[in-house]
This record gives C-alpha cells, sequence and structure tokens, in this order.
C-alpha cells in the first residue's frame, strides 16, 4: 500500500492508514512512499531483529523472498545507549562494562542469526541508539532496497505510550517496508 510519510502536525492531525493497517493485518503489510521513485529489483534485504518472534517471522519471510529473488540479507539491531541523566552520561566503569556485554551478546546473536540464512549473507548493522534512527541508517549505508521488521501490533494505551518502531520507520523510509506479526 502506498503511503504519505507524513510526520509532525499532519501526521498527529490526519494519522495514518499504512499505520493502522500495520496495526491490525494479520498479514503482511508492504508499504512504499509516494515519493519512492521507479520499482527496482530486491537485490538486498535489511531485516531489523529484536529477536522476538515478531522479527523471527520477518527473517523467515525475507529468507523466502530472498530465496525467490536472488537477494541477499543484512540484519541490524539497535543497542540502548548507556544511562544517561539530563546531558551527563554516567561515566560508571560497571555502565560501561554492561553495555559492552549488551553489545556482544547481540552481536553473538547477530552473527548465529547470520551463519543460519539459507540465502547469500550480508552485513551486520549494529549500532547504539533508538531502533528507528538505527535502522534507517543502516538501510542508507548499506544500500539496501526493502527493510523488513516485525511488529507486536499494540493498539490502545499500549500503542500510546510506547510508539511502534515499525511505523516510525515506515513513515521515515525512502524505501518499501514489509511489516509483519508473528501471529
Amino acid at each position: 500500500m502506498g503511503t504519505h510519510g507524513r510526520s509532525g502536525i499532519p501526521h498527529a492531525v490526519l494519522g495514518s492508514i499504512a499505520e493502522r493497517t500495520v496495526r491490525q493485518a494479520p498479514a503482511a503489510v508492504l508499504t512504499v512512499r509516494a515519493d519512492a521513485g521507479a520499482p527496482r529489483a530486491l537485490r538486498h534485504l535489511l531485516v531489523a531483529t529484536d529477536f522476538s518472534p515478531d522479527a523471527q517471522r520477518a527473517l523467515d519471510w525475507a529468507v523466502e523472498l530472498a530465496g525467490r529473488a536472488g537477494s541477499r540479507i543484512s540484519l541490524a539491531h539497535a543497542v540502548a545507549g548507556p544511562v544517561a541523566f539530563g546531558e551527563e552520561e554516567l561515566a560508571l566503569e560497571s555502565v560501561r562494562a554492561a553495555q559492552w556485554a549488551a553489545e556482544e551478546a547481540a552481536r553473538a546473536k547477530l552473527e548465529r542469526l547470520r551463519a543460519g540464512l539459507k540465502v547469500p549473507a550480508g552485513e551486520i548493522a549494529l549500532a547504539q541508539g533508538h531502533p528507528d534512527a538505527v535502522i534507517l541508517d543502516a538501510a542508507r549505508r548499506l544500500g539496501v532496497d526493502l527493510i523488513a521488521l516485525g511488529t507486536r501490533g499494540r493498539s490502545g494505551l499500549g500503542h500510546v505510550l510506547l510508539g511502534s518502531t515499525a511505523e516510525r520507520v515506515l513513515r521515515r523510509a525512502p524505501l518499501p517496508v514489509v511489516v509483519l506479526k508473528a501471529h
């Protein structure tokens, strides 16, 4: 389905049919922004993962697509940054050690996922930051043709409080995005 990629006040006032569809659809939803340009071959896919069942479904779907299209798959994961109060980052050695351990654990999981792919494997994009920013930066840097990610499909208060990484990615991505739920 098409999407305008609105943000700010227009998004708050008008909302997004694509985002509501992603939240409620029982099937994969492929979105393409109106300014996405001409269709292109799917040679390189980016799968964003938080290692959840939702992300695994997106990876399985992307592997199937990549197998049919002869594409390679890169993986992206965002690690939360160090604890911060105001402008100052806590410089405690224990915080740094915990951050390093979290990154190493995520890298090991990504390496296992990449090793298990049944299609050509691309790069691993692992960075600190907000998940949507990490995903979009990886997509730009790696020059991928499509982003695939899972969503929990939250609604109501859970959606209002937590939002959705998938929705923020599809709102801002200049390339096609496919979003899937685990169930």
